[in-house]
């Protein structure tokens, strides 16, 4: 996104005391990402911050969301590896407001175990879609309910943390 431009293209538009949600970690831990977690990784989420902070706006980092991997015995599996770890660590360093969405959606799979967030996540059957006659299996990308039930973790989030005055707009 920064060597896209898209740091800059929002900084031009961000105002004073708007938030800027930052989440980044989800593809990183793929190899061959040039990442690497408590580099790099902090370094492009630090400058996120620095330009919302230069602007008046208010930083807020998530952590990653959970994909749907559950080991042999039906327990969720975090496939993220320490890239949280470096955004609380940077969010506890830099006081940054932080959403642990890695923590909320790892909780909130297990609950509903491997058949039950099949619902969540882009499953379908052959035949059901013209765009994949042979069916899907994805366990990273969100059908609308999972997308759904995502934000409704965030919000619950902003809530108990009671992130002011966001919280004060929600139910």
């Amino acid at each position: 996104f920064i060597h896209q431009n898209k740091l800059n293209d929002i900084l031009k538009v961000i105002q004073p005391n708007d938030y800027l949600f930052i989440q980044f970690g989800h593809n990183d831990e793929h190899s061959g990402s040039g990442s690497s977690p408590f580099t790099t990784y902090k370094a492009a989420l630090q400058q996120y911050i620095d330009g919302a902070r230069a602007h008046k706006a208010i930083p807020i980092l998530v952590t990653p969301v959970a994909r749907r991997s559950f080991d042999s015995q039906g327990n969720i599996v975090d496939t993220h590896g320490n890239y949280p770890v470096a955004m609380r660590q940077l969010a506890a360093a830099d006081n940054v407001q932080l959403i642990d969405l890695t923590a909320l959606s790892m909780a909130y799979f297990q609950k509903a175990g491997p058949t039950g967030t099949k619902s969540l996540f882009f499953f379908l059957n052959a035949g059901v879609s013209p765009d994949f006659p042979n069916g899907v299996a994805d366990n990273t990308h969100f059908q609308v309910n999972g997308a759904i039930q995502v934000a409704n973790l965030v919000a619950g989030a902003i809530k108990a943390q009671n992130i002011q005055p966001l919280a004060s707009y929600l139910q």
